[in-house]
């Protein structure tokens, strides 16, 4: 009965879905987790709801079959052989629509996730606009309890960062952070000299705090202008080309002048090249490096009360950075044991981090399209060699009557073909919605991607092609006479 095999299949899921539950949350980065207030596992709710969903389906879909079986005649059921009764042309509509209907989800699935596919290999394959070989993070913590001065801070920060410098295995050391880090702000109504009086909308940019030696160290290249020197003054920056290209056209940045209104001006003495500054999404941000020190009239954020007054992040390039990472911890601590040491990773493993969710995201989305392509392929499958075992008698008189049995495989060959053209077109207007919404989730790939789609296309050609082969060939293989003999 439907029930029983709804219980049976809902009970056989609920096993399968335990399993990978586990696999995924044990896979699922911890910023994923740690934040959510739902636990993420299958109670009793879930397992009933799974339950009564697998019950629905079995009766929704049993009911057509049942209808149809209700509407047949018993003196059509008795004139005729018992073979051709079940492959009636309702029953056959049903079965091609449902093999369709199931190539058109495939594609729709397949589609998502090629377009995931090629946006998260652009994401993981950026350019990060700086060298993360070998360079270490480490971030920590300033309590408030002797470092309410910021010079206090600064000259903490140096004499951990010299400490750290004479560590074997260190190649160098610098302070302010990662380009993907913000400490401070400029915020306000931008002004150019070359366009005195003459405000921008209100914005912010992210300020970094640089010591001189912080793009060599990290790699990023300086595209005009020189870096940052140790006798530069106060009003001395460096910015990125993107705010160069933003705010001075095709003009040379280095030598002009800006400032936020009410601020005071800055001189430009250099252009670096782009950072990416949110390694999740790809988008980029233009950035300001001050000279360490120099940012009092930037804005901070607003720290809650705590015992930690300020972070400060110091970056080591390292040819052995295990090694590394095991003395950080006393070279800190040989300075103030008050310092609290709050994280320290490799910048490559920070980077994995921080595509962890479209990684999660493009994962459960090629894992839906291969569950996907099986079912299209079954679904082909049985209506295939339901149709072969019906229409035994009609082959079997076409190869009596001299047709060849590569023309009846090319027969079943081009229904199972023609049943997944219409669902990869149904598949591919339906999949538009789909890549649309999307769009946030993408990297530099567009959601109508072409690609995307003839690759579905081609995939779900090939596998159509597996799965008419069977029934083919079995079809190829009825003989004739042994078909009449049993009549």
């Amino acid at each position: 009965p439907a029930e029983a095999t709804a219980v049976g299949a809902g009970a056989g899921g609920a096993g399968v879905a335990v399993s990978a539950m586990r696999v995924a949350v044990a896979a699922m980065p911890d910023s994923m987790i740690d934040g959510s207030l739902n636990v993420i596992d299958l109670d009793t709710r879930a397992l009933l709801f799974m339950l009564a969903a697998g019950v629905t389906a079995v009766l929704l879909f049993g009911l057509a079959p049942a209808l149809i079986a209700a509407r047949t005649s018993v003196a059509t059921v008795l004139g005729q052989n018992s073979r051709t009764t079940t492959g009636s042309r309702p029953a056959r509509r049903f079965r091609s629509a449902l093999a369709i209907a199931e190539v058109a989800v495939s594609v729709v699935l397949l589609i998502g996730a090629a377009v995931m596919t090629r946006s998260f290999v652009k994401l993981a394959s950026a350019d990060q606009g700086y060298n993360p070989a070998g360079l270490i993070s480490l971030r920590l913590g300033l309590p408030a309890s002797g470092y309410q001065d910021p010079a206090l801070r600064d000259l903490a920060t140096r004499d951990i960062a010299a400490g750290i410098a004479g560590l074997p295995g260190v190649t160098g050391v610098t302070t302010g952070g990662l380009p993907t880090e913000t400490n401070m702000v400029a915020i306000g109504k931008p002004e150019v000299d070359t366009r005195p009086g003459e405000f921008g909308p209100q914005t912010f940019i992210p300020i970094h705090e640089v010591p001189p030696n912080y793009f060599t160290l990290l790699g990023i290249p300086i595209v005009a202008g020189r870096g940052l020197q140790g006798d530069d003054g106060a009003d001395a920056v460096v910015v990125n080309e993107r705010f160069a290209a933003k705010y001075f056209a095709s003009q040379d940045a280095v030598g002009r002048r800006f400032r936020m209104q009410g601020k005071s001006w800055r001189t430009v003495v250099g252009v670096v090249g782009n950072t990416r500054a949110n390694t999740e999404t790809g988008i980029g941000r233009s950035e300001l490096f001050y000279p360490v020190g120099t940012g009092a009239d930037a804005a901070r954020p607003v720290k809650s009360a705590s015992a930690i007054v300020d972070y400060r992040t110091i970056l080591i390039r390292s040819s052995r950075p295990d090694e590394v990472i095991r003395r950080l911890d006393a070279a800190v601590h040989d300075r103030d044991r008050s310092i609290v040491i709050w994280k320290v990773a490799l910048v490559e493993h920070l980077l994995g981090d921080a595509i962890a969710r479209p990684r999660v995201v493009f994962t459960m989305m090629a894992v839906f399209a291969g569950f996907g392509l099986i079912l299209a392929m079954a679904g082909l499958y049985g209506v295939l060699s339901c149709l072969v075992a019906q229409r035994r008698q009609e082959i079997g008189v076409r190869l009596a009557l001299g047709a060849s049995a590569a023309q009846v495989r090319r027969l079943v060959l081009g229904n199972g073909l023609g049943l997944t053209g219409l669902g990869v077109g149904i598949g591919a207007a339906a999949s538009l919605p789909l890549v649309g919404a999307m769009r946030s989730l993408l990297y530099e790939v567009n959601p109508a991607d072409p690609s995307a789609i003839v690759g579905a296309a081609l995939l779900l050609g090939l596998t159509a092609l597996l799965a008419s082969w069977w029934p083919a060939r079995d079809a190829g293989r009825i003989n004739p006479v042994d078909l009449l003999r049993g009549d």
